[in-house]
């Protein structure tokens, strides 16, 4: 299998699970503290929207063979 504009498939898996870890952490984080406001859970969603948005742009742009 090849990967995104030649990058090899581990780096792309890694920084996948990268950010999906980051996003865990910080609804974790932002879960856990009392004074959870809405600007961080709309920070939270804001951050899924823009990471899901550009891996489905790469994914568009670049659609596996």
């Amino acid at each position: 299998m090849k990967g995104i504009e030649g990058l090899p498939l581990r780096y792309i898996l890694l920084l996948l699970i990268a950010a999906v870890v980051l996003v865990a952490v910080l609804s974790i984080t932002g879960m856990l503290t009392t004074s959870a406001t809405s600007a961080t859970q709309t920070a939270n969603s804001s951050l899924l929207d823009v990471l899901s948005k550009s891996i489905g742009n790469v994914l568009v742009q670049n659609p596996s063979p």
